[in-house]
């Protein structure tokens, strides 16, 4: 297991999230020809916390979500579903524990059609940094 596994495990168990994106949660980058409603997520930095004499099993992670929609009111709701399952959490996230979580940045984005469907795609996105108590390496 990884931090981005766990990361995955937290947010399809978490049923505020799975209930507006189901399965459609990737690491990353969306797939080609995505379905939307849909969810990323990508670790951007994982700095360990130390003692004088060893690691001291604390990290701070930062993720960032980035959720798609045609729809901007849906982009929002995974973002808040998103605050509300991190704000104030502690506990499990896969196999490390939650100690602190806060959200650090939000942003919105929208999206010219690529293609003659007029269709416009809206992004979200919002960064945490998240305190782990790791169990597995990062």
């Amino acid at each position: 297991m990884s931090i981005e596994s766990d990361c995955y495990s937290f947010l399809s168990g978490t049923t505020a999230i799975t209930d507006l994106v189901g399965t459609r949660i990737y690491p990353e980058f969306l797939p080609q020809n995505p379905v939307y409603p849909a969810l990323t997520y990508r670790l951007i930095s994982a700095p360990h916390d130390h003692t004088l004499t060893a690691a001291a099993g604390v990290v701070r992670v930062r993720f960032q979500f980035d959720a798609f929609s045609e729809r901007l009111s849906e982009t929002s709701e995974i973002i808040e579903a998103i605050r509300l399952s991190l704000q104030r959490a502690t506990g499990d996230f896969g196999d490390s524990e939650i100690m602190a979580s806060r959200q650090d940045n939000e942003q919105f984005f929208g999206m010219e059609p690529m293609d003659a469907s007029q269709q416009y795609l809206y992004r979200k996105t919002a960064d945490y940094i998240i305190r782990l108590r790791a169990t597995i390496p990062v």
